[in-house]
């Protein structure tokens, strides 16, 4: 069978035609897609620009994630501390009722208030865990919060031992259990101040103390989330900004890549039309050809 013989017009026109299509279909996939560099034989420049400031955009949103997992932290443990002040405050009522009475048995009563507090106390300073770190209940414990890949970027917040040292007086909590005597009660009883009254006075004193000690403690956690706060905001507004310049490069003009869809349409029509009357004349000199042979 020989092969199909084609003028130089109808070779000129089937490659304009293929030509044409192509860029139909590139100007359907971009619709498709949303953008005109879909893989880096598109744009081989830009595609690799595009790519790394995608990375680098996405590596700050992640971190942004950590920061918000670290503000959630310092929520929790700033929590904790609003409570344990709010249970001290009972403890500065009982100690006050103490105040007024001299009846052996209502104090006994009294006393066991105040230490059935203290473990409520102890038990919120244990419960304040987030992502398994607490930072109410040991010095040896700190949330880091990582802001970019970047060396040194980062925010380290150290825990303290709410309890000991951290709020109340060192001392004053062992095992969960409130120290009366370390906190200037000096017999270890509410019996005491039957013959030494004052001792409640120096009770109430430190519970007052402890009370101020906490609130440094909350400014102090509070100080870093705002921080966090300030950090997270930054990070997102960089992660946008880098994917905004990755876009710049490989978004496609939809308007634009309509247009031309119709257009390389209405060339594809054409071109398919001008085809058929080329292939009709040159049936119709065969035909006359072959009527005069």
């Amino acid at each position: 069978m020989s092969d199909v013989s084609l003028t130089e017009a109808q070779r000129a026109s089937l490659t304009a035609l293929q030509r044409t299509n192509s860029v139909a279909d590139r100007s359907s996939q971009n619709l498709t897609t949303g953008r005109r560099v879909n893989n880096v034989n598109d744009d081989p420049v830009a595609f690799f620009i595009a790519q790394q400031l995608s990375q680098e955009g996405a590596a700050f949103a992640q971190r942004r994630e950590e920061i918000d997992q670290g503000i959630s932290s310092l929520r929790v443990t700033n929590g904790a501390i609003d409570t344990i002040e709010q249970f001290s405050r009972q403890l500065e009522g009982i100690a006050e009722a103490a105040r007024s009475t001299t009846d052996p048995n209502q104090l006994s009563q009294l006393e066991q208030q105040f230490q059935q507090i203290g473990r409520q106390i102890a038990n919120v300073a244990g419960d304040a865990s987030f992502g398994g770190v607490n930072l109410l209940t040991s010095t040896n414990n700190q949330l880091n919060v990582q802001f970019s890949d970047n060396e040194g970027s980062e925010l380290n917040v150290q825990g303290v031992d709410v309890l000991n040292g951290g709020g109340f007086e060192a001392g004053s909590f062992v095992d969960g259990e409130i120290q009366i005597d370390q906190l200037g009660v000096t017999g270890g009883s509410f019996a005491s101040f039957l013959s030494n009254p004052e001792e409640v006075d120096a009770l109430i004193g430190n519970i007052r103390s402890s009370i101020d000690s906490l609130r440094g403690q909350a400014q102090s956690f509070g100080s870093n989330v705002a921080i966090l706060q300030e950090r997270a905001s930054f990070n997102q507004n960089v992660a946008n900004e880098l994917q905004a310049g990755a876009d710049n490069l490989t978004l496609a003009d939809l308007n634009e890549e309509a247009a031309n869809l119709v257009a390389a349409r209405t060339r594809t029509q054409l071109g398919t039309q001008t085809l058929g009357i080329s292939g009709g004349q040159q049936s119709s000199i065969l035909q006359i050809l072959e009527g005069i042979g």
